[in-house]
């Protein structure tokens, strides 16, 4: 229960979402007392394009260009579907999901829906008129992705010129509207070495908003780049720098206490409805075009992903987890692979 208190650092967000606060207390019955994995947060690619090049982007191995995005009303189901498993967060993302022309009207499904929700951006699209149009849907939090406090360096990182100095001005707007602002950030060897990462950290903490910092993971673009993942010491200094700091990984926020929430807590639906269970563990558990989100998510909880626990991010930080289920991926010419398909679970032993 120790996680709890996590849930504090959010009061004025749950203050906010005072009916979502009996469905806490039952998420927290069903755990403690049925001795049953909820789902607490969806992650929904409401879109897959984007106006930005990250030369790093998780999403490229996820587009299907033979494929059409989830419909409005696919993603009110998702969300229905969801709630009645638990669900009390929706974050949606892409792709980069201002570039979807019906985000506003999920926005307002879900928060119809007794629901926390965010939405997650580079901040190129965060105009003064555009933030007034999501603080009238209800939105709760606009989280931006921030590489650098060195606006060369977030520039380059984001392909766009001029990236960094819309988003400081979407931060200063946001200020003034009852959203939440957070940002997100990525570990890699590099800031941590020269230590430029604890520069965009200290610049949230001067903020005084949250920060998540996601370590970098063979996904994406970086797929089949080992030199990417931390090393060793890297990795102590990632886990002693969110467990002292002002940042946090996305395991520090689960119901009961740290840990990879992936699959146990969280799922990620692409922008054509699979469902893997975080963004960089690209292995669907089945597609909610074709069977509800109860039967994929009794289909995870059934698998030994789940079964076994771990205290630390295990796309990026579990060696074993790494060399069983992202290193297989490398050579798949399609993205998300099904777990039935998937080398390692064929062989029996991730079974």
């Amino acid at each position: 229960m120790s996680n709890f208190r996590n849930l504090l650092k959010h009061s004025d967000i749950i203050r906010r979402n005072g009916d979502v606060i009996p469905r806490i207390a039952k998420d927290y019955f069903n755990l403690l007392v049925r001795r049953k994995n909820v789902l607490r947060k969806v992650d929904i690619a409401i879109i897959a394009g984007c106006n930005a090049k990250c030369a790093f982007c998780f999403a490229t191995t996820l587009e299907d260009e033979t494929g059409p995005y989830l419909s409005l009303d696919e993603v009110k189901r998702i969300i229905t579907e969801s709630i009645a498993l638990g669900a009390l967060t929706f974050e949606f993302l892409g792709g980069e999901p201002l570039m979807c022309k019906h985000l506003d009207d999920a926005i307002r499904f879900a928060k119809k829906s007794r629901a926390v929700v965010g939405v997650t951006t580079n901040g190129i699209l965060l105009t003064e008129k555009r933030i007034r149009e999501l603080e009238q849907t209800g939105l709760d939090v606009i989280q931006i992705s921030l590489d650098s406090m060195d606006h060369k360096e977030h520039d380059v990182s984001r392909g766009v010129p001029g990236c960094y100095d819309k988003i400081m001005n979407a931060i200063e707007l946001i200020k003034h509207t009852k959203i939440q602002l957070m940002l997100s950030t990525v570990a890699t060897n590099e800031n941590l070495q020269n230590r430029k990462l604890l520069d965009v950290i200290r610049f949230a903490e001067q903020l005084n908003v949250p920060i998540t910092v996601n370590p970098a993971s063979k996904a994406g673009a970086w797929r089949g780049k080992e030199n990417i993942l931390l090393t060793p010491e890297n990795r102590k200094v990632f886990h002693d720098l969110v467990k002292t700091s002002h940042a946090r990984w996305a395991g520090q926020i689960n119901f009961l206490k740290e840990g990879c929430p992936c699959g146990k807590e969280i799922i990620y639906v692409t922008a054509y409805g699979e469902v893997i269970p975080c963004a960089f563990i690209q292995i669907s558990y089945g597609n909610v075009r074709r069977e509800p989100m109860a039967d994929i998510w009794q289909r995870l909880q059934d698998h030994k992903l789940v079964s076994e626990r771990t205290d630390t991010c295990i796309a990026a930080l579990d060696p074993k987890f790494i060399q069983d289920y992202i290193n297989p991926l490398d050579d798949e010419k399609h993205l998300p692979i099904f777990i039935h398909d998937h080398p390692y679970y064929k062989s029996g032993a991730g079974a």
